[in-house]
């Protein structure tokens, strides 16, 4: 049996960008199909979202991954579940078309991640699901 490297190859970094490009696109397109104004008059979520979602992008460009714990490729994926939040409710929480965006970390950790991570991953979608309608309520 042989173990998973501790740390990310040093020409890991151009697979990276091999590898973050189709879903980093399906994520921006997530932002093109944003009707604006949005359906709940909540602009800021919008811009908010946008933003985090520019950050996760130069963060895959710039942050130096074969420095890294292996486990840290994770945290891009992840920290994308936030974007989905702040989109659907800007669109009306619930019942927002966008919830399938939080299938995209799953895709991502199923196909680059290890076990652990695509489980915490989960475990993070379903709170990012009902953690919303906890806190706001349930849609009207």
């Amino acid at each position: 049996m042989q173990l998973r490297p501790t740390t990310v190859p040093a020409f890991a970094h151009e697979r990276l960008v091999e590898r973050i490009l189709p879903f980093a696109g399906v994520a921006m397109l997530a932002f093109v199909l944003v009707p604006l104004p949005p359906a709940e008059d909540q602009p800021l979520l919008v811009v908010l979202g946008a933003g985090l979602m520019a950050a996760i992008v130069a963060a895959a460009f710039v942050v130096p991954w074969a420095r890294l714990p292996l486990i840290a490729q994770a945290l891009p994926p992840i920290a994308y579940l936030p974007v989905v939040v702040l989109l659907r409710e800007a669109e009306g929480g619930a019942m927002s078309g966008y919830a399938p965006l939080v299938l995209l970390p799953v895709i991502w950790l199923a196909l680059y991640g290890r076990k652990g991570e695509l489980a915490i991953a989960i475990a993070l979608i379903s709170l990012c699901l009902s953690l919303p309608i906890m806190l706001v309520g349930a849609p009207a």
